[in-house]
């Protein structure tokens, strides 16, 4: 609330200032809650080209969760970091652009209440580990002890289903089926024979002792009583032979840590740890939409909700269509083309709100006249879609240049040669300068002696070749 009051009121008095992901960092008065909403905004904005695993790993970095929660809570922070390595377990199986399911998924669970497994705690030996008997399938430990055998199995569910026939059985009030007895023994059989197999995997975890702890009384239908295990011919542990350890009181170090050595140290971690800056020169491009379209009610897009533009989507539905076409996953007819346009522009546009309907004869007439240009038509042979670059910016160790490539080919000496596919109806000066810009980046990481921008519209392809070349 603090942080709020102090955000600049909004035009209607009635509603109070509201802090989110489109809040701008600099009217945040707090430091701290500054320098996280600025972590959140910059994370928020890769949603779109980022797995939610790498996602979470590098927030729980950036803001410092690990070092917060050790901290925080010294008797729960090994199993509290232990849920959060759990928690980032989980978001392995989801892909890019996966990080909406992920947050509906998480939320569904937690609506419904449903139970997950703790995160394992990798114990060092000094420690007791309490984890029950499903999920310690598979595992082992030096010592078991099961502590909990004086309990109860869980009770018979009220609706029986009994395999053999595939038959579900319960009782209606006061009527009872005939078969329900039938049903129930059945039942119970099965039950029996599950309860043991728990049984056996419980006492079959232990690699150098297992403890059964003795009970003075228990139920008939407790775990103690499910199956004999014969404790009277066990010699029983008599700890009173034990003498007892004298422990002695760790010496008292002192820390020598001031605050010039503490500045000593930081300036060689940040000597040996150097920042790197990472450029993508596609990220400007106007035919990459840059925002995630959220699918989960509740979740705001980070900047406020506008129309796309028509060049856009264009632009997006060419790349596509040109990307299987090289692939080879599209025919090259205009009755195969027009198809997938059509079924592109219905898939896509169905989440823009776009004045003009995109024109699918148009889409494919575009796309079938770029794959036949004379230009390109030497490479179709090596020419492979959308390939991803990584490398270093010319003489910057400490830039790295990182993007995705429309397509490469080679020329019969070998070398590469990039192509850069443009939707651009009429481009600007400015707009070629900065394709030429673009293009050369990836002809320096590729190492390829040139490189064409094809404005597919137009027909016309811009041949750059790469410095010194």
């Amino acid at each position: 609330m603090d942080i709020t009051q102090t955000l600049p009121s909004q035009d209607r008095e009635e509603h109070l200032p509201r802090l989110s992901l489109r809040t701008d960092p600099a009217l945040v008065q707090n430091e701290l809650a500054r320098e996280v909403l600025t972590i959140l905004r910059d994370l928020r904005r890769r949603v779109d080209r980022t797995t939610p695993a790498l996602l979470l790993m590098e927030a729980v970095e950036r803001l410092s969760a690990r070092a917060i929660i050790a901290a925080r809570s010294v008797d729960q922070a090994v199993r509290s970091l232990a849920n959060i390595d759990g928690l980032l377990e989980r978001t392995r199986s989801y892909g890019v652009r996966g990080f909406a399911q992920f947050a509906a998924d998480i939320h569904d669970e937690w609506s419904n209440g449903s139970g997950h497994p703790e995160g394992m705690v990798e114990a060092d030996g000094h420690s007791i580990e309490i984890v029950t008997v499903h999920s310690s399938k598979g595992l082992e430990w030096p010592v078991v002890i099961p502590i909990n055998r004086v309990s109860m199995p869980r009770r018979a569910e009220t609706f029986v289903y009994r395999r053999r026939d595939e038959s579900l059985h319960w009782a209606l009030g006061q009527v009872v089926p005939p078969s329900l007895e039938d049903a129930l023994r059945a039942e119970n059989r099965e039950k029996q024979n599950e309860n043991l197999r728990l049984l056996y995997v419980a006492c079959t975890r232990a690699m150098e002792m297992l403890i059964v702890p003795e009970f003075s009384w228990s139920n008939d239908a407790s775990w103690a009583k499910l199956l004999d295990l014969k404790l009277g011919e066990v010699p029983e542990l008599n700890l009173g032979k034990l003498p007892r350890a004298k422990v002695a009181s760790p010496t008292p170090t002192e820390n020598q840590q001031t605050g010039q050595v503490f500045a000593a140290e930081q300036s060689r971690l940040e000597q040996a740890s150097p920042r790197i800056h990472w450029i993508r020169p596609s990220d400007g491009d106007s035919d990459v939409i840059p925002v995630q379209i959220s699918t989960v009610s509740g979740d705001e897009p980070f900047q406020p909700s506008t129309s796309i533009e028509g060049g856009r989507v264009r632009g997006v539905l060419l790349h596509k269509l040109m990307e299987e076409l090289v692939t080879g996953e599209l025919d090259e007819t205009r009755d195969s083309i027009a198809l997938r346009a059509k079924q592109l522009v219905e898939q896509l546009v169905a989440q823009a709100s776009l004045g003009n309907p995109l024109d699918a004869e148009e889409l494919a007439d575009t796309a079938l006249r770029t794959i036949r240009l004379p230009e390109i038509r030497p490479f179709r042979r090596t020419l492979t879609s959308e390939v991803p670059i990584f490398g270093s910016a010319p003489a910057s160790a400490d830039r790295l240049i990182g993007g995705r490539a429309d397509a490469v080919a080679q020329d019969d000496d070998g070398g590469r040669i990039v192509f850069d596919w443009k939707s651009d109806v009429a481009p600007r000066d400015a707009d070629r300068a900065a394709y030429r810009g673009q293009l050369g980046q990836y002809l320096h990481v590729l190492g390829a002696q040139r490189g064409a921008i094809v404005y597919m519209t137009s027909g016309y392809v811009d041949w750059i070749s790469a410095p010194g070349s």
